[in-house]
């Protein structure tokens, strides 16, 4: 297990920084939103502060940076199900379904890899690095959120992992993904923090599990909240959903399709007919 988890570390960071440029341009990118939403929210605070509650502006910024950096580490635009989803079209997918260990073990550990690699080059030195620029205090709670941040990893990979097991059934995830991207997007917390939200909205997204990804760790980050309470509706929802993984991978495993550039039985016989012919 961890020789494969090894392995995974360095394929992830070839990949990553195989082209510089690449790598140079994903971090300005990086570094672009951070400044960009730091503007933002520094115009909106100076304009009318009531909108934040009890929260200042030095929260907000540190909560809007570590988001931007954060959703870098987790890329949950980019996770298990598109790698699926792509290896069900070209078929390379029976490969992984044929190596001594089970499919979700390993995009997990690929996942994990992937998050390990982004946090440590992208993640924290962009966060130190705008913190700096903006003058912040890093009066945050770094024991409450760390535990926190690594249960919304769990719980967003058994998203993806669904999401993932969809594929098989619909051998494409396109309208999939722009409902999935929309409700992380919309109900995380990711982009805009849930306070700022009308009552009726937090009602629906109370019941959902998104909010436990970005949300309500970003905000035991930047002050002290209800440790336990977060820890306990994280878990209640990976086990959720892991039992509706697992079930779904009992129904999807009875039957498998996949897609590749291998012809057809009336293909393959008409093409070599044709070859003959040739002859």
């Amino acid at each position: 297990m961890y020789r494969v988890l090894w392995a995974y570390l360095k394929q992830q960071y070839s990949s990553l920084t195989a082209y510089k440029s690449a790598f140079c341009m994903t971090l300005v990118n990086v570094f672009i939103r951070i400044y960009a939403y730091a503007m933002l929210w520094m115009t909106l605070y100076k304009q009318n502060a009531s909108l934040f509650g009890n929260i200042d502006l030095n929260q907000m910024l540190l909560y809007s940076i570590f988001s931007i950096s954060l959703s870098q580490a987790f890329t949950w635009w980019d996770g298990p199900h598109i790698y699926v989803e792509e290896n069900i079209k070209n078929g390379r997918i029976i490969c992984d379904l044929l190596k001594p260990m089970e499919l979700q073990t390993q995009l997990f550990l690929r996942t994990l890899s992937s998050t390990v690699v982004n946090l440590c080059i992208f993640t924290i030195p962009s966060f130190l690095i705008s913190t700096w620029f903006f003058k912040l205090e890093l009066n945050v709670n770094l024991i409450g959120a760390l535990i926190t941040f690594v249960l919304g990893f769990l719980l967003l990979f058994s998203m993806n992992y669904i999401l993932s097991l969809i594929c098989f059934l619909s051998l494409d995830l396109e309208g999939y993904l722009y409902i999935f991207h929309a409700l992380i997007a919309f109900c995380s917390g990711q982009v805009v923090p849930l306070w700022f939200y009308p009552d009726f909205l937090l009602r629906i997204i109370n019941w959902l599990p998104f909010k436990y990804v970005f949300y309500e760790p970003l905000l035991l980050f930047i002050r002290n909240g209800n440790l336990f309470q977060t820890v306990c509706f994280q878990v209640i929802w990976i086990f959720i959903l892991s039992l509706i993984g697992r079930f779904m991978w009992k129904c999807v495993s009875k039957k498998i399709v996949v897609q590749g550039p291998r012809l057809s039985n009336r293909r393959a016989s008409a093409s070599a007919a044709r070859s003959n012919v040739d002859r």
